[in-house]
């Protein structure tokens, strides 16, 4: 290397040092932050929590490894497996959740995708049937998103990826 490329280099070298990487007593410690810790003692269903989301109308939805959860500031609303009940999830693990645009929650989870109907709140379970090309890939659905075009990403867990 030459002698001027080794200048170029170390005085580059020198200028980061000096402007770019800040001295400790430039550091300032952290303001204290405040938070409000909120458990099953509060009425979420695990505190296993897996995914976080906020609707467009300010609910937070939580994915656990014991169901999904809607927060509105005060309480749960828990949408759990219920075995005799078709209402709820078939398997607690949430590992996504989003909305689309017209207000409808998806959630991923290992036995398929769930989609919550904010008017009804009636949750409809969408599982992998391989006598059906347009059904979802596969029932271990790891991740869900919706882009600002309106349309509905699923991942899963062998790899594949569907766009609805």
């Amino acid at each position: 290397m030459g002698f001027k490329k080794y200048l170029s280099i170390l005085i580059t070298f020198v200028t980061v040092l000096i402007f770019v990487i800040p001295t400790q007593s430039q550091i300032k410690p952290a303001s204290t932050i405040y938070a409000r810790r909120l458990s099953i003692h509060d009425g979420l269903s695990s505190n296993l929590v897996k995914c976080l989301f906020q609707d467009s109308k300010g609910f937070i939805w939580v994915g656990t490894k014991n169901g999904l959860n809607k927060y509105d500031g005060y309480t749960f609303k828990k949408y759990l497996e219920e075995v005799d009940d078709s209402i709820g999830l078939e398997h607690n693990i949430v590992s996504s959740i989003c909305e689309d645009n017209s207000g409808t929650i998806w959630a991923a989870t290992l036995s398929g995708l769930v989609a919550i109907d904010r008017k009804t709140d009636k949750v409809t379970l969408f599982h992998h049937d391989k006598n059906n090309i347009h059904s979802i890939a596969s029932d271990n659905v790891s991740t869900t998103f919706t882009d600002s075009k309106g349309r509905l990403w699923i991942g899963y867990g062998n790899g594949e990826l569907d766009e609805y």
